[in-house]
């Protein structure tokens, strides 16, 4: 058994999809946000909403996300989740205030649903017979790139050029990236383009799966707990420096762990490669509950963390090839991906919660960890009793 002839250039492909829509696009967007508050003279509150109203579209497209792929297909799809993106940085870069930028979030939270893992799930599924994680690591790894080198970029250039000049110069590339994927991608590969059915899929009645609890912990686990660790460790009394830098390590660490995830798969199997995994990511928060002040446990616990988080990104689309039919492949990753942005939004406000309650972000840390375990439990579950007809 071997792989398409092509099917790294589709790993190139989902590389840069990775890399401009979730990187640059979603992860890095942050950094434009003190600049689009002086320019539009925005509260904190506005300024938060702005990512709530993106997010919010995102969700909510995923329930369409199988019908738009069925209707476009990957190579066209993708270019339009890149010209979705790329109108959502211009609409931005030419907003005067909320209202404008809330239009562009609209428009850029389409983007993203449209172009998130789903697609790059389904390009790599159907392209890879051999080390299918490796590549789906390999692509999802570039959204680290983009963070490590594309944050300062940015930063560099609103400074010196203004925000709105990046903006534009953001939706621009993303036009780039769109030309780039669509002369790239391959719907399928030439010895199955004959084979591809075209017969109505038969409608199966829903389910409610344990595995639907696992993905919405892990989004509270790997995503929302993710996003706060700079108050985290901020409140504690670290400096900014201190903080700048742990976060800075947690990014390179998960960076790392997606390229280990997919080659510790092919060589130990996915079971025993995520009960490691996530035990080491949930040890690393344990570590930061208990590491107060500490900078050097501070430090050990980023790491950890990051090392084991790959299975907040790639492990979703694993556990959907491995647990299911192969025609629900396309459902199950789009139910998990459901599950998790839901456990994501849910959860968001939980931390400021939390802290607003306690003077600390550790307790809602500590349930982060409890919640990995959880979900480690629900996934071993369904490993053990692979085959079986368990809910």
């Amino acid at each position: 058994m071997h792989n398409p002839k092509g099917a790294w250039r589709m790993c190139i492909g989902a590389c840069v999809l990775q890399l401009c829509i979730v990187g640059l696009s979603i992860n890095s967007f942050s950094v434009y946000l003190p600049f689009l508050l002086r320019q539009c003279g925005l509260s904190n509150t506005q300024n938060a909403t702005i990512l709530l109203v993106r997010n919010c579209v995102a969700f909510a497209s995923l329930f369409f996300v199988g019908k738009f792929y069925e209707k476009t297909e990957l190579r066209l799809g993708i270019s339009l989740a890149f010209l979705f993106s790329a109108g959502g940085m211009l609409l931005y870069s030419t907003a005067k205030d909320f209202w404008g930028l809330a239009l562009g979030a609209m428009v850029a939270g389409l983007g993203y649903g449209l172009g998130g893992m789903y697609p790059v799930s389904l390009l790599l599924h159907r392209w890879f017979r051999l080390h299918e994680a490796v590549a789906l690591g390999i692509s999802t790894a570039f959204t680290g790139l983009a963070v490590i080198f594309g944050s300062p970029l940015i930063t560099a250039i609103s400074e010196n050029y203004g925000v709105q000049t990046t903006l534009l110069f953001h939706g621009v590339m993303l036009i780039a990236g769109a030309l780039c994927t669509f002369l790239l991608i391959r719907n399928w590969p030439a010895d199955v383009e004959h084979r591809k059915i075209v017969k109505k899929k038969e409608k199966k009645p829903f389910r409610f799966r344990g595995m639907y609890v696992a993905a919405f912990c892990v989004g509270m686990n790997g995503s929302t707990a993710f996003q706060f660790l700079a108050m985290r460790f901020n409140t504690a009394g670290l400096s900014s420096y201190e903080t700048a830098a742990l976060v800075s390590v947690v990014g390179t660490a998960l960076m790392i762990s997606k390229f280990l995830f997919g080659g510790a798969i092919d060589h130990f199997g996915t079971r025993r490669t995520n009960r490691v995994f996530m035990l080491v990511s949930c040890l690393g928060l344990v570590i930061c509950c208990v590491c107060g002040k500490n900078y050097t446990l501070a430090m050990i616990s980023m790491i950890l963390y990051g090392l084991g988080l790959a299975y907040s990104t790639i492990g979703l689309t694993v556990y959907a090839e491995d647990l299911d039919l192969a025609e629900d492949f396309e459902n199950r990753v789009r139910e998990y991906q459901i599950c998790y942005l839901l456990g994501s939004l849910v959860s968001s406000p939980l931390p400021g919660v939390v802290a607003d309650m306690t003077g600390s972000y550790v307790p809602f840390y500590a349930f982060a960890a409890l919640l990995g375990l959880v979900a480690l439990v629900i996934i071993e579950y369904h490993y053990k009793n692979k085959g079986r007809k368990i809910p």
